[in-house]
């Protein structure tokens, strides 16, 4: 694929189960499937962690603001339910 066809792909390349593809981005700010995602795989990642004292801090957005933005300020702080 040369550069010209590249531009009109989305911005982000997706490799799973073996093959490279290319789709949009679901906004994961607004979508519930994508929300209870998150916080399933927060649990799965900081349970086993918590209080090693290897870990100091775990970056919750990883710069999600390069893939979709949040519809407004209104959704500020709601991305992951606060347990």
């Amino acid at each position: 694929m040369d550069v010209k066809q590249r531009q009109h792909l989305p911005r982000f390349s997706v490799y799973a189960n073996g093959r490279l593809s290319y789709a949009a981005i679901r906004n994961f700010y607004v979508e519930e499937e994508l929300l209870t995602a998150q916080l399933l795989q927060l649990r799965k990642i900081c349970q086993p962690l918590a209080g090693h004292p290897a870990i100091y801090a775990y970056d919750l957005g990883n710069e999600s603001s390069n893939c979709v933005v949040r519809p407004g300020k209104q959704m500020a702080g709601k991305s992951v339910p606060r347990n």
